[in-house]
């Protein structure tokens, strides 16, 4: 009996915690976790902010962002805020052109522990109309 209960107690132990797994990572490389618009996104109004929420703490001094955007291509000049130590709001100076597809791109980002995100990344989006 003893060893049924232990047994149970485990079994209930290891589902609480892979059932709390947190979506930070404080180990390993710099990941992205969310960003808004999510990638190949519609629909998106034209006033949006781009949000961009890492695995880890990152540095706040972004160089490496780039926006291009509309049916010509041209750079989208945006503000930059940072909501917590991991996300990071892009916050466009201009509205965006309506009925568009955009591209931002990141990279050079940089963790607090120096580690860098491997991959850059990309976001697509389209405007609403």
């Amino acid at each position: 009996m003893k060893r049924v209960v232990a047994f149970a107690l485990l079994l209930f132990s290891i589902l609480i915690w892979s059932s709390c797994e947190s979506r930070y990572d404080d180990y390993g490389p710099l990941e992205v976790v969310s960003t808004y618009p999510e990638n190949y996104s519609t629909d998106i109004p034209y006033d949006a902010e781009i949000v961009i929420e890492f695995n880890k703490p990152i540095m706040k001094d972004v160089t490496g962002i780039r926006s291009v955007g509309g049916d010509y291509p041209r750079i989208v000049y945006c503000d930059v805020e940072y909501l917590d130590d991991r996300t990071i709001v892009f916050i466009p100076r201009y509205y965006l052109a309506k009925n568009s597809n955009y591209i931002f791109s990141f990279h050079d980002i940089k963790g607090e522990d120096e580690s860098e995100i491997e991959y850059g990344g990309v976001i697509h989006f389209t405007t609403s109309q």
